[in-house]
C-alpha cells in the first residue's frame, strides 16, 4: 500500500459509517447493533430481505452486514437484487461456519466478524479506493495492475519506468479484460466472446497458453497474480 493510499484508508477508518444490518435472529441482531454502535457507526437493523430492499430504495448506506443464513435463501436474493440495481455498496456476509466468499462480498464467521471487524473494514476501504482509482485511470485509457501499466491501443506493457514490451493482439485484449475485472473471476465464455471473437471451440488449455505468457511478463511484480479457476475462467489480482 502506498503512503498516500494508507493515509486515505486511515482517515476513512475514522469516519462513522451508515450500516444496514440484516439479521433475523433478534438476539444476534441486538448484539451486532450494540457492537457496531460501540465502534461509532450508525446502524439500521432489519430482520429480512424485503425490509432491507425497502430501506435501500429509500435511504443511503455505506455498508451492508447480512446474515448469510437468512431463511428461504433470502440473503442471496437480496444481494442479487442490490447488484441488479447497480448499487455500489460493499457487503459482509456473516455465517455460522467458515465459508469462501465471492468476488463481490466478504464472508466471515460471526466470531471472526467481531474479533477482526476493524481489519475487515480496513480491507474493504482499501479495495474500494483501489477500484475507484483504477476506474478513473481506465477512463483516461490507462490500465494499471501492480507496478505495470498497459496501453491497449499500442499494445505496450510497461513495468515502472522500464522500456515497454510489445504484446500480441490477443495478449493485449486478454490482459486488458483481466485488469478491467481486477480481483474478479472472468469466465471462459466472456473470454471466448471478447478475445476469441465467439470462437466456442477454443479450449481452456489454449487460453492457458496465453495466460502462462502473461504470467512470465508480470512476474517482476510479485504481488501480481493470475489465478486459474479450473475449466471456469481466470482472475488477476495485485
Amino acid at each position: 500500500m502506498t503512503g498516500n493510499l494508507a493515509n486515505q484508508v486511515s482517515l476513512l477508518l475514522k469516519v462513522s459509517k451508515r450500516i444496514l444490518l440484516v439479521e433475523n435472529d433478534p438476539v444476534k441482531r441486538a448484539d451486532l447493533v450494540a457492537f457496531l454502535n460501540k465502534h461509532n457507526h450508525e446502524v439500521v437493523a432489519v430482520k429480512d430481505g424485503m425490509s432491507a430492499l425497502e430501506k435501500i430504495n429509500n435511504e443511503t448506506f455505506d455498508l451492508l452486514v447480512i446474515d448469510k443464513n437468512l431463511p428461504f435463501n433470502d440473503a442471496v436474493t437480496l444481494y442479487q437484487s442490490i447488484r441488479n440495481k447497480n448499487l455500489n455498496i460493499s457487503a459482509i456476509f456473516i455465517t455460522n461456519k467458515k465459508q469462501s466468499g465471492t468476488d463481490d462480498f466478504y464472508t466471515v464467521e460471526y466470531r471472526e466478524f467481531k474479533n477482526n471487524f476493524v481489519e475487515i473494514l480496513k480491507k474493504i476501504i482499501e479495495n474500494n479506493l483501489r477500484e475507484n482509482l483504477r476506474k478513473s485511470e481506465i477512463e483516461k485509457g490507462v490500465y494499471r495492475i501492480g507496478a505495470f501499466t498497459l496501453d491497449p491501443q499500442k499494445r505496450l506493457l510497461r513495468y515502472k519506468d522500464n522500456a515497454p514490451i510489445k504484446l500480441t493482439p490477443k495478449e493485449s485484449k486478454l490482459l486488458k479484460l483481466l485488469i478491467t475485472h481486477n480481483n474478479k473471476l472472468v469466465h471462459k465464455s466472456v473470454l471466448q466472446k471478447k478475445v476469441w471473437h465467439n470462437d466456442e471451440n477454443v479450449s481452456f488449455s489454449s487460453m492457458n497458453v496465453y495466460i502462462s505468457r502473461l504470467r512470465k511478463l508480470l512476474k517482476k511484480d510479485k504481488n501480481v497474480n493470475i489465478k486459474n479457476v479450473y475449466k471456469t475462467g481466470f482472475k488477476i489480482s495485485d
